[in-house]
């Protein structure tokens, strides 16, 4: 071969290779620009999954801060809206209840006792006058054993116990005779004037409240 033809072939394989050269750049160009486009989507796909279960906890957080005080502001609404109510009921009763004892005051009935009409007489009756010694010192109509001779007759105490103190009431003063009986003195007992401290005090605690109930309404209303 004759030397241009030797040259003729070197320029066309430098040709060639250069040709060669070029395609591969480009094709290594279009590859190189075609990965962001597929990894956007799975990096942005990827930031989604990341984001919704850490998010949503989040979410549920907020909420629950939000919603606790606002229950809390609504409990204590509540509280304060009812606590003046029942106080209110509390300051009620407390008058009312100062206004009864005072119109029973008014009325002439002493502490513990209990106003009752026409008590009759039973064994429960004068069983309460045996244990409160009244039988051995006075005499009871209706209580076949108290014919005692020591102290005043109890015929018509209903009558004359509601003129023996002035302003007390015959409930009154049969109460505070039992209660105290040294207080006042009867004037007259079956030997002559009554003597001051005769009637021992603390017999009212040798019965029950509602035996002294029963005596103290019997002999009241004994007129």
């Amino acid at each position: 071969m004759s030397v241009g033809g030797i040259l003729l072939l070197f320029i066309l394989g430098a040709i060639l290779s250069v040709s060669i050269t070029e395609a591969m750049m480009t094709s290594v160009d279009r590859d190189v620009q075609a990965v962001p486009v597929a990894v956007a989507p799975a990096a942005e796909a990827g930031a989604g999954e990341a984001a919704t279960p850490e998010s949503a906890p989040a979410t549920d957080a907020a909420a629950g801060e939000a919603a606790a005080p606002a229950a809390g502001e609504a409990a204590a609404e509540a509280d304060t809206t009812t606590a003046p109510a029942d106080t209110g009921a509390a300051t009620d009763a407390a008058p009312a209840a100062g206004e009864a004892a005072a119109e029973e005051a008014s009325a002439g009935v002493p502490p513990g006792v209990t106003p009752m009409d026409n008590v009759p007489v039973t064994d429960e009756l004068q069983a309460a006058f045996l244990s409160g010694t009244c039988i051995a010192c006075h005499v009871i109509p209706g209580i076949p054993s108290a014919v005692g001779q020591i102290g005043p007759d109890l015929t018509h105490i209903g009558t004359t116990a509601a003129t023996r103190v002035p302003g007390e009431s015959a409930l009154e003063y049969i109460h505070q005779s039992i209660v105290d009986p040294t207080a006042f003195t009867a004037p007259d007992c079956p030997t002559g004037p009554c003597i001051t401290g005769t009637m021992p005090p603390g017999l009212d605690t040798l019965v029950s409240p509602e035996d002294l109930n029963l005596m103290i309404n019997y002999l009241a209303g004994l007129e």
